[in-house]
C-alpha cells in the first residue's frame, strides 16, 4: 500500500532513517533506497531497506551507485556493520550485494506483524495504584 503524503513526510523526518533518490542525468527518477541506522549495545548497526531500481534502468548501474552511497552515509553515521535482507529468488540483487562485500549469514529472518493498537482498548486499561 503506497504511502500518504503525510505518512511520507512524517518518515522523512524521522532522525535515524534516510530516504535517497536517485535520478538519471536526464532527470528521470531512476532508483530508491532507504537507510536505517541503530544505536544498540553490541554497537551501530545500519540496515539497508527498500531498494528499488526501475525496471527502465535496470543494468545501468543504479542499484550500485545507491548502495556505494548508502554504505559511505552509514560509516559517516558511525555504522560499524550494514544489513540487508534479499529474498533467494532475486538473483541479480544478490549477486550484486555479494559483489560489494556483503556476506550472507546463517540466521533466521523472523516476521510478526502486528495490528494497529484499538483507542477503546487502551482507554480501557487502568493501573492500580
Amino acid at each position: 500500500m503506497p504511502l500518504t503524503l503525510a505518512q511520507f513526510t512524517a518518515l522523512a523526518h524521522e532522525p535515524r532513517t534516510h530516504i535517497y533518490l536517485l535520478y538519471t542525468p536526464q532527470g528521470t527518477l531512476a532508483g530508491t533506497a532507504t537507510l536505517c541506522l541503530c544505536h544498540q549495545f553490541t554497537g551501530n548497526k545500519a540496515w539497508v531497506e527498500d531498494v528499488v531500481v526501475d525496471a527502465a534502468q535496470r543494468g545501468k548501474g543504479y542499484a550500485r551507485m545507491l548502495l556505494d552511497h548508502l554504505m559511505f552515509q552509514a560509516r559517516r553515521h558511525g555504522a560499524a556493520t550494514a544489513n540487508l535482507t534479499s529474498r533467494p529468488q532475486r538473483e541479480a540483487a544478490n549477486r550484486l550485494y555479494q559483489s560489494l562485500g556483503f556476506e550472507l549469514r546463517e540466521t533466521n529472518v523472523y516476521k510478526m506483524g502486528l495490528p494497529s493498537l484499538q483507542v477503546e482498548k487502551l482507554t480501557s486499561l487502568q493501573v492500580d495504584k
